[in-house]
Parts: C-alpha cells; structure tokens; sequence
C-alpha cells in the first residue's frame, strides 16, 4: 500500500492511500485505519469521477485534491 500523510492548519493530518501497484485514492477515515475509507473523486469531493493513482503520483493527486476541495468550500461560502 502507498500511504501519504498531509498535515492542514484547519483539517489537522489527512492520510491518502492508494494500492502499491495503483488503483483508486482514499481518504482514511478518521480512528479507521487500513482500508476504511472515502474514495476521492475529482473537483475536491467524494462523489464523481474516482481519481485513481500509482505510489509514485499519489502525492500529487492527493494535494490537488485538497486544492480543489478548498476552491469548492470557498465557493459554498460565497
């Protein structure tokens, strides 16, 4: 399993994950390690198309998902 942690001032750590050989990203659920999770999906949400990984991008995939989750929270609120 491919595994990056990213830390946020307003989220705290959040753990994506992805199969070591590639596959879909998920978003660990928070006191569920392993293999519980969200899937994440393009625009910044969970509902969509489902971003998919190798161990190599995942870092990159995973900060563009939050980039793209911050842009659609912004936009909510106004």
């Amino acid at each position: 399993m491919a595994r990056i942690i990213i830390k946020t001032r307003n989220e705290g750590e959040m753990s994506f994950w992805c199969k070591a050989d590639g596959g879909y990203v998920w978003l660990e659920s928070p006191g569920k390690p392993g293999t519980l999770g969200d899937q994440i999906c393009e625009g910044g949400g969970f509902r969509g198309s489902t971003l998919s990984a190798s161990e190599k991008t995942l870092g990159d995939v995973a900060r563009k998902w939050l980039r793209q989750r911050r842009e659609a929270e912004r936009k909510a609120m106004g």
